[in-house]
């Protein structure tokens, strides 16, 4: 804790209070005052994240004020305070690397991942690259999201993200857009399927045209084979663009 905490509220804190309608006595301290407001507020990001490491019980449920006594109470103990600045790399400092085309090395520690990404980030320019790249996963993933919520109609499994971003690839290579890709979910799922699948779903959701209009459907050889021609035309089409995907 801060030498600050016990000095008295300041004339901010005590505005606050009242906009958040917290009662207080007029001595209230600064620590005092930031615990009581806290209590109205989420915990922070960087706090969570402790919280998370060390598999806290109950986060959901916690004012910012919680989450932060909680976390005090874990660098009481120096055990604790050495395994968190001995922390394996996160996540996102693992993809920066990655991005750069950096080496990730094995044991790679939170605090060594963090100064090379701080030297790193020193030139604008791969500042803005990977503004840039965070952008496009925001955008792959809420297309993603959006192709999946219509994956039933097509008789489709949700599309996993690593085929997804094959498809797009593939896609872009002919200069489609995500937004191209995106729209035209009927191609989309034509192709999901066809390179993977097991993605179909055992039992349609969709009923036949003739049903939906209380028809019966008529035998009709012709039709038939045109439709099994259609189809194998469809499954030369997916090979072709499997084959090269990968070899062109």
């Amino acid at each position: 804790m801060g030498d600050w905490r016990p000095d008295l509220a300041s004339d901010a804190q005590k505005k606050f209070l009242i906009e958040l309608g917290i009662p207080f006595p007029e001595d209230i301290t600064k620590g005092e005052a930031s615990d009581l407001i806290g209590t109205k507020f989420e915990p922070e990001e960087e706090c969570v994240e402790v919280l998370k490491f060390f598999k806290v019980p109950g986060i959901s449920e916690m004012s910012q004020t919680d989450a932060r006594k909680a976390e005090e109470a874990i660098f009481l103990d120096p055990v604790k305070t050495e395994r968190w600045e001995n922390r394996p790399a996160d996540r996102e400092q693992k993809a920066i690397y990655r991005f750069f085309k950096m080496p990730v090395p094995r044991g790679l520690r939170h605090r060594d991942a963090a100064a090379t990404i701080s030297e790193l980030f020193e030139d604008d320019a791969k500042v803005d690259a990977w503004g840039r790249q965070e952008s496009r996963e925001d955008d792959l993933e809420s297309a993603l999201e959006m192709l999946n919520f219509s994956c039933e109609y097509y008789d489709c499994k949700k599309v996993g993200k690593r085929l997804f971003r094959e498809i797009v690839e593939a896609m872009e290579e002919r200069s489609l857009t995500l937004e191209e890709i995106e729209s035209d979910e009927e191609r989309f799922f034509a192709i999901a399927l066809g390179a993977d699948p097991s993605l179909r779903r055992k039992n349609s959701r969709r009923e036949p045209a003739s049903k939906a209009n209380g028809q019966e459907k008529t035998s009709d050889p012709l039709s038939e084979a045109g439709g099994c021609l259609w189809v194998l035309v469809i499954a030369l089409l997916v090979f072709w663009w499997l084959v090269d995907s990968t070899f062109g």
